[in-house]
């Protein structure tokens, strides 16, 4: 179930593939998963858990949800996508969505438009409907799961100051004072909703950024250091080992698998 003011996806990628030897042992990203096999039966494997990713079936894979995903001969579409900054969700997994069968017409036409068409025009609306997809897919998640927006104001302003200074390395004062709000205050409420001390969020959110470019740009590792906020890739590279445990070369040697070869999920 999706909070009433969580109303915006950000798609970060999309695409329709037919694979013959569908194997990835082991996965994780600070992203969203919508996963649709056209044709063919797909497994995903959580923990000591196997699913079946059955055919005609809508699945959702929150962020940083660890699973390794096997299959043959799979036709198989799928859109990669991120919520708003102050979106909450603490569950990982795999859910399957209430009343798939609905949601078969939209996934089918948006999968051969993403086949066949390749203009910017199509990109875009596109993309529109991915994100429609999407919303609609979120809204019939499991009633005891829910996704929604940070309730208390005063996060919700510290979240927006974190967002938009990725690029460096905040105390909490620093924070505390952009929101107008005493230190101690903020981390009572950063402890009470989200678990973490401001810092410790931010930290984690100038990380995901970083998967984010290791994952869709070029960008050099030491450029991506720079531009999230870590004085070296010395630097960035021991916090991103300790946070995903490993490194960032190798997230995007994992990466660029998932790209290159035929079968991402």
């Amino acid at each position: 179930m999706i909070g009433s003011s969580v109303i915006s996806v950000r798609v970060l990628h999309l695409m329709r593939r037919v694979t013959f030897d569908w194997v990835f042992p082991e996965l994780c990203a600070p992203y969203w998963r919508f996963y649709w096999n056209l044709d063919g039966s797909g497994f995903v494997t959580i923990g000591p858990a196997k699913r079946e990713l059955c055919p005609h079936t809508a699945y959702l894979i929150p962020p940083d949800t660890q699973f390794s995903a096997h299959g043959k001969r799979l036709d198989h579409f799928y859109i990669h996508f991120v919520l708003p900054d102050d979106a909450v969700f603490t569950r990982t997994g795999l859910y399957e969505v209430t009343r798939s069968d609905e949601l078969r017409p939209a996934v089918q036409s948006l999968a051969d438009r993403v086949l066949d068409g390749s203009s910017p025009l199509i990109e875009d609306r596109c993309t529109i409907a991915a994100a429609g997809l999407v919303l609609s897919s979120l809204s019939r998640l499991p009633a005891d799961v829910t996704v929604a927006n940070v309730r208390d104001p005063i996060l919700r302003d510290a979240i927006r100051f974190i967002a938009d200074r990725l690029d460096t390395r905040l105390t909490s004062e620093e924070i505390a004072i952009a929101c107008r709000c005493d230190e101690r205050t903020l981390r009572r409420r950063f402890r009470a909703e989200l678990n973490v001390t401001p810092v410790q969020f931010a930290t984690r959110r100038r990380l995901e950024r970083s998967c984010m470019l290791l994952h869709f740009t070029t960008l050099a590792i030491e450029e991506i250091a720079r531009q999230t906020g870590f004085c070296d890739r010395h630097h960035f590279t021991r916090a991103f080992q300790r946070a995903r445990g490993t490194s960032p070369a190798a997230f995007r040697r994992i990466s660029d698998q998932l790209i290159a070869r035929p079968g991402v999920l």
